[in-house]
């Protein structure tokens, strides 16, 4: 988010679930309270994605998130994308460069955009599953922070010397992007 998308995909994603899905937003009511938790820093970044997951597309059934998912992506992929961003990640394509999409965003939406943008590898935060429904809770590590420092360091021990680019935002304040 911010490196190759103009903005937040994941809160974009999750508005635009909810705009066309009204009967939702009575689920939204209780959102400000995470919110001011974790601006006093009472609560951290994984409880308060579990809080906008499971209010926003808690017990989804998954043929309506991908539905959701391939309309999101449409329109992310024509409007949404740094011209900058895809310079970029031509010109590493080109050079043989092994390509990492690496977010903290969900793979419900975001392994779909590594496909469309033909990245190598896809490294993101999993969603947990009750069946076929969003439980709205976490499957694995938030890819967050530092945790993507340790994905791209692991995916490096696994390639050698194949020279590896990673499309990342290192920190919530955005100010250290690699690439």
């Amino acid at each position: 988010d911010g490196t190759l998308t103009s903005g937040d995909s994941y809160l974009a994603y999750l508005i635009g679930f909810v705009v066309r899905h009204p009967s939702r937003l009575v689920r939204l009511l209780h959102l400000p309270w995470p919110l001011l938790r974790f601006s006093m820093g009472l609560i951290d970044n994984v409880s308060l994605k579990r809080h906008f997951l499971r209010a926003c597309l808690g017990g989804i059934q998954c043929l309506e998130l991908q539905r959701w998912t391939q309309t999101f992506l449409d329109r992310l992929v024509s409007q949404g994308l740094s011209r900058d961003g895809l310079v970029a990640l031509e010109r590493h394509r080109r050079d043989g460069d092994m390509l990492i999409l690496l977010s903290a965003s969900f793979d419900f939406y975001v392994e779909e955009l590594g496909r469309r943008l033909r990245f190598d590898h896809v490294l993101c935060t999993k969603a947990a599953w009750n069946g076929d429904y969003l439980s709205g809770d976490l499957a694995g590590p938030n890819r967050y922070g530092l945790e993507k420092l340790r994905c791209l360091a692991e995916m490096k021990t696994q390639v050698g010397e194949m020279p590896v680019i990673a499309y990342a935002e290192l920190d919530r304040l955005g100010r250290t992007r690699a690439n």
